[in-house]
C-alpha cells in the first residue's frame, strides 16, 4: 500500500542469477541460445559432428553446423618434425578455458604424455593469423591460430613414433 492506504495490485516476479562468464554467454546469446538446455551442455553435440560443444566454443566451431574438418587441429610431418596447428580463444577472453598440448611416443601409456615435450608458438613468432572463425558469437580477434611442435624431430625419436593431442578443459 502507499502512504493514503491504496492498496497494489499483487504481481509475483521470478529473478534468475546466473554466474556469467564468455560460455554462458556464447550459449545464451550465441548459436545455442533457442536449443533444449540438454543441447546447450558442454558435452553436447547438436550438430552430430562428434565435436562437443566445449570444443566447438575453444576452437571457434559452429555448434549448429557439421564443421568438423574446419575446425579440429590440423597435423603437419613435412619438416621432420610433428606440427599440431589450431584455432583456440585467447586466454585474456576467457581465462577458464586452458589447453594442454602434449606429446606422447607411447599410446599405451597414459601417464607418458608430457607437456614439456613440445613449443607452442604463436603470432609473434609467425604463426599466421588469417581467417579465424568469428566463433559465431564473438569477434575474431577473440581467437589465435597456434603452432604446436615436437621438441624432437621424428627421425630423431628412440622410439620411433610420435603422437600429439591437446587437451581442452574448462
Amino acid at each position: 500500500a502507499d502512504f493514503s492506504g491504496n492498496k497494489a495490485a499483487q504481481v509475483t516476479r521470478k529473478v534468475i542469477v546466473m554466474d556469467s562468464n564468455p560460455f554462458t554467454e556464447w550459449v545464451l546469446n550465441g548459436p545455442l541460445a533457442d536449443l533444449p538446455a540438454e543441447q546447450q551442455a558442454l558435452e553436447a553435440d547438436p550438430d552430430a559432428d562428434e565435436i562437443p560443444n566445449l570444443l566447438e566454443y575453444a576452437l571457434g566451431g559452429n555448434p549448429r553446423v557439421a564443421d568438423r574438418t574446419i575446425v579440429m587441429p590440423m597435423f603437419d610431418i613435412s619438416g621432420g618434425r610433428l606440427v599440431l596447428t589450431y584455432v583456440r580463444l585467447k586466454a585474456s577472453y576467457d581465462p577458464e578455458i586452458t589447453y594442454k598440448p602434449m606429446l606422447t611416443t607411447n599410446l599405451g601409456d597414459p601417464a607418458g604424455w608430457d607437456e614439456s615435450a613440445v613449443n607452442v608458438i604463436g603470432a609473434l613468432q609467425g604463426v599466421s593469423q588469417t581467417n579465424l572463425p568469428d566463433g559465431k558469437a564473438f569477434a575474431s580477434s577473440n581467437y589465435e591460430r597456434v603452432e604446436v611442435s615436437a621438441k624432437t624431430d621424428i627421425d630423431s625419436e628412440p622410439a620411433g613414433k610420435q603422437f600429439l593431442r591437446v587437451v581442452v578443459e574448462k
